[in-house]
């Protein structure tokens, strides 16, 4: 019996061991991406793209207002009609891309983050907002409006009661990096 449990004692040993290694191993094969921060005034560089923020707005979208009237666009944001009475917020933001690469950029890879909430682009909103397509053609800068919608059964009563006082960023990445462009008020 005695014999029986040095077996399996060793066994176990040599198995916390083996794991350990593994997980050495994979952690330095694949590692973690570096996270960037970078402020409102600073410009971040994705994809041979230099982007800056000029301005955001968080809020009902009463401040879609404007430009969803001057298109007739169905204030559902395209969302299907089991969602049209459910509460919203919008978070619009407007970024200048200067793009130097040989492809075009579309900013369809920028999130919007604050906290545990992330959410993407709201295509709908994008393409109305901006008349002329989203799409930045190679060496060539343009500003792009951004648009995130949140539905309030996705967010907690509380971050949804001060939503508009929440800070955001726009996050974006690829394997080695990974960037948050935090909006400040």
């Amino acid at each position: 019996m005695k014999r029986k449990n040095i077996v399996l004692i060793s066994i176990g040993v040599i198995l916390v061991i083996a794991i350990v290694i593994r997980v050495v191993y994979i952690n330095n094969k694949y590692p973690s991406p570096k996270n960037n921060v970078y402020t409102m005034d600073q410009e971040l560089n994705y994809k041979d793209c230099i982007i800056k923020v000029l301005s955001y707005q968080v809020g009902s979208p009463e401040i879609c207002k404007d430009v969803l009237d001057e298109y007739d666009y169905d204030h559902t944001f395209g969302e299907s009609s089991a969602m049209a009475n459910v509460g919203k917020k919008v978070v619009l933001v407007t970024v200048d891309v200067k793009n130097n690469s040989e492809d075009t950029f579309r900013p369809t890879s920028l999130q919007i983050t604050s906290g545990n909430l992330h959410n993407g682009i709201n295509m709908n909103l994008v393409t109305v907002f901006n008349k002329n397509g989203f799409s930045v053609k190679s060496d060539s800068e343009s500003q792009v409006i951004l648009a995130y919608v949140f539905t309030e059964n996705n967010v907690t009563s509380t971050k949804w009661n001060n939503f508009e006082n929440e800070e955001f960023a726009l996050s974006c990445g690829d394997r080695n990096n990974h960037n948050l462009l935090m909006l400040n008020k």
